[in-house]
């Protein structure tokens, strides 16, 4: 017997030495998804033998009707369909090599010759032939007939399909390709009830469509079928890690009107995490290459900061008539903000807005609100992070890295400096892969969220301001910052403490005065009687 090895993807998968001595040489060689097969000559006969992969193996070979000659080529079109060309005459082979029939034409049913310059293959099961005299054969791998549907097309290097099943041309020209798309014309009518599909009505267009991380868009596809068939609408988005569909269905069935049947679906979709531009497609599902491609609608779908994205933090003060001197400059004491002396801050109006004047002994816990323009969309419910603009270190976190249940040590303002941001952000509710836990569980847990942590101020009077910014990158893909103030009023201030503690010292010192007279007056008297009482 002899020996031939057998290369996948550029790699020996196996070395077979169980083919017939006679075979001698081979004929054509494709892959698909059962594995490679192989025309070999036997002498003047052809066989078609699988090499399964699971099993290391080829399966037996089955005589083709056809004889190559050294003038086959094979491509694998589909999962179960092979393309054999030998010369101009085109042949279905199907994987296991048991089935063999020409190519035939599907206005009339004559068989299609052709010499191909290349084949592509579509996501739907498609496939394109471009021949050397410009023309391009177009079916489905469900079918054995093929239609002509452009002739004549000048100097074209290849054929190709998008990742939605639209067709093109590619001309390469002084090292840049140029794509030109192939419309779907087949010139000669067909009736309803050949292609099924007659008509079919669509939200998607054209246009692009703009969304947000965990934001979505909403689709609506009708298509009516006739001669009983139940019509089916095939959605698809490239890549499809970018967006998340959910489909529902409503069918109505006029059976009574020559058995129309009326499909919608409504189609939703939600942006991932990634960034990048998706394709959509809505085709209604049709098996005649003949058949107009009707309703196959398609929108572009960014995922992206829209341009109008901001954040705001709810009820927040609109207007400050209740407060004296807003636009007005303040003092923080030294030991507040960790120097030797006092810092004078001018507070900004147009840049903090009105603050939020609140109690000393109440959490602080913003409400953080996604806005397109001036319209809310969404709560934040994911991480986010304060900073505080003067450095105060008068206030604190309730949750301590222990109570927030970190498994390592999360990262902080110190740490990660003013550009923290949902480009770095590492929760640390995992331990480490390299080893290590979680040191210094008692510090403080700086990052908030609606449901957890919050801020405690001083029992002081002061005033704060924060810049805000959303950590989380699962939130949106903008970089979403705010700023806001909070005045702590209904809380005594330094001078006020001084004074009462004066007022305090004052009359403790009096009443001490009292209380040593007092003292003096009673010890005199009792003295005194003593005295009257000892005298002879």
């Amino acid at each position: 017997s002899s020996a031939m090895a057998v290369l996948y993807e550029g790699q020996i998968v196996d070395t077979v030495s169980t083919l017939p001595q006679s075979m001698d040489s081979i004929e054509a060689v494709t892959v698909s998804y059962f594995g490679v097969m192989v025309a070999m000559k036997d002498g003047t006969k052809t066989y078609w033998l699988q090499y399964d992969r699971k099993t290391a193996a080829f399966t037996n070979g089955h005589e083709l009707s056809i004889q190559c000659q050294g003038d086959c080529t094979m491509y694998g079109i589909c999962a179960h369909m092979n393309l054999l060309a030998k010369n101009s005459d085109l042949y279905f082979v199907t994987s296991n090599g048991l089935s063999l029939s020409q190519v035939t034409s599907q206005v009339d049913g004559t068989p299609l010759t052709a010499n191909i310059k290349n084949v592509a293959i579509g996501p739907n099961n498609e496939w394109a032939i471009l021949t050397t005299d410009n023309k391009i054969y177009y079916g489905y791998c469900s079918r054995s007939s093929a239609v002509n549907i452009g002739s004549g097309i000048v100097d074209t290097d290849q054929v190709m399909f998008d990742n939605v099943g639209d067709l093109y041309t590619v001309k390469n020209s002084n090292g840049q390709k140029h794509l030109y798309y192939v419309h779907m014309s087949v010139g000669y009518s067909i009736s309803s009830e050949d292609c099924q599909i007659k008509n079919s009505v669509s939200t998607l267009s054209s246009y692009l469509v703009k969304i947000d991380n965990g934001e979505f868009s909403q689709y609506n596809t009708s298509v009516t079928s006739s001669n009983y068939h139940y019509p089916r609408i095939t959605y698809q988005s490239y890549p499809s890690n970018f967006l998340t569909a959910n489909v529902s269905s409503t069918v109505s069935a006029s059976h009574h009107v020559r058995g129309d049947t009326t499909l919608t679906q409504t189609f939703n979709i939600t942006g991932n995490d990634v960034k990048g531009l998706s394709v959509v497609s809505a085709t209604p599902d049709s098996d005649n290459p003949s058949c107009p491609r009707a309703g196959n609608e398609i929108t572009y779908v960014v995922l992206d900061c829209p341009k109008t994205r901001s954040i705001r933090i709810q009820d927040k003060p609109a207007s400050c008539a209740n407060l004296d001197n807003v636009n007005m400059t303040f003092v923080i004491p030294a030991d507040y903000v960790n120097q030797d002396t006092e810092r004078v801050v001018v507070y900004d109006m147009a840049e903090f807005g009105c603050p939020f004047v609140w109690k000393y002994g109440n959490v602080f816990v913003p409400d953080v609100w996604i806005y397109d323009g001036d319209e809310a969309i969404r709560p934040v419910e994911f991480d986010f992070v304060v900073r505080e603009l003067n450095d105060r270190n008068d206030f604190n976190f309730t949750l301590t890295r222990e109570l927030a249940g970190c498994q390592r040590d999360p990262q902080t303002w110190e740490e990660m400096g003013q550009g923290w941001s949902s480009e770095d952000y590492e929760k640390c509710f995992t331990a480490p892969s390299g080893g290590g836990s979680l040191t210094n569980g008692d510090f403080q847990y700086e990052v908030l969220n609606r449901t957890s942590n919050g801020i405690r101020f001083a029992k002081h009077k002061g005033r704060y301001t924060f810049e805000l910014t959303v950590i989380d990158p699962l939130a949106s893909h903008c970089t979403l910052k705010t700023k806001f103030s909070v005045w702590i009023e209904e809380a005594p201030s330094l001078t006020d403490m001084g004074m009462i503690t004066l007022i305090v010292s004052f009359f403790g010192n009096v009443m001490g005065v009292f209380s040593l007279y007092f003292q003096y007056k009673t010890s005199k008297k009792v003295q005194q009687m003593v005295d009257s009482l000892l005298k002879p």
